[in-house]
């Protein structure tokens, strides 16, 4: 469940603190400078800074957030910048973690987990609880300045716009570059399908280290293990296939809404041979749904 109401039920493991040798000369340091509720957008928005640069690949990969009386392990937003006052040594961050506004008592500590290990981030002793106006205020410049690649750009439009009631999430189970068709191929699940006829035509893909973007093709296809309107679907984006670091969200507008997936907990980057393998079941059971679709139509 993404939000525990006990904090002893936390979906990953508790933090395994690593020396500095396991992981080369990296040594973890940083806080949580400011944190908020957010209404609009529906959840908790933490900012403060960690040691960087990253060793070795030993990326950040998920966060939770520790309050009195609940853990909340939702799969985050997050977005990193420069902050003069640690240059050298340290990068600013900001995490969102989307939580309803219960009672959960007063924040602890960040746990964030990396490639290799988990590390607590706890509070300053004069940590700033924002209220929304000031929280928004805070968070712009930082969110405007954010590296590209970065989630800043979604968690912009949540505090600009909040969640519109027409906005789609979802999760990216495999990718992977097709160098015959010229683009990449991304397939997962979306909460909500779009109508026929009203298929992204545009998406953008962020990756760590920049952004393609492009025309598009998608289709959606049935999965047994879902329900409430959410379907499977496989996206298509013409574009180059230079290397720009793992994927970080793929974005589309359909029918006049917005969508936004993100990699699953086991995304997977497969090459050319293994992503045909994989995707072909997908293809044809797309478009056996689209058939069936028509003749119930015709």
């Amino acid at each position: 469940m993404p939000f525990e109401a006990d904090s002893a039920a936390v979906v990953l493991p508790q933090p395994n603190h690593l020396r500095s040798s396991d992981v080369g000369s990296y040594v973890f340091e940083g806080h949580v400078d400011f944190y908020g509720y957010h209404t609009l957008s529906q959840g908790w928005f933490f900012g403060g800074w960690i040691a960087h640069p990253w060793q070795g690949g030993n990326r950040p990969q998920s966060v939770i957030a520790h309050f009195a009386r609940a853990s909340i392990a939702e799969p985050a937003l997050s977005a990193f910048y420069q902050r003069p006052d640690v240059e050298g040594r340290g990068i600013g961050f900001v995490f969102f973690l989307r939580a309803p506004p219960n009672a959960v008592g007063a924040f602890q500590r960040l746990t964030i987990g990396f490639t290799r290990g988990s590390y607590d981030v706890l509070p300053t002793q004069s940590v700033l609880v924002l209220a929304e106006q000031k929280l928004v205020a805070e968070l712009l410049p930082m969110l405007a300045g954010g590296e590209e690649g970065s989630h800043r750009r979604e968690m912009l439009d949540l505090l600009q716009r909040g969640r519109s009631g027409d906005a789609v999430g979802g999760f990216v189970d495999c990718y992977g570059y097709h160098s015959i068709a010229g683009g990449w191929l991304f397939c997962g699940w979306v909460s909500q399908g779009w109508a026929e006829g009203q298929q992204p035509t545009r998406i953008q893909a962020s990756f760590e280290q920049g952004d393609v973007s492009g025309e598009a093709v998608a289709t959606l296809y049935p999965r047994p293990d879902l329900r409430d309107g959410a379907a499977g679907a496989v996206f298509f984006l013409q574009g180059s296939g230079v290397p720009l670091g793992n994927l970080c969200s793929l974005s589309y507008a359909a029918g006049g809404g917005r969508g936004a997936l993100f990699p699953g907990p086991t995304v997977q980057r497969l090459r050319e041979p293994d992503l045909v393998a994989r995707l072909r079941p997908q293809i044809w059971r797309a478009m056996a749904w689209r058939a069936m679709d028509w003749r119930a139509t015709a």
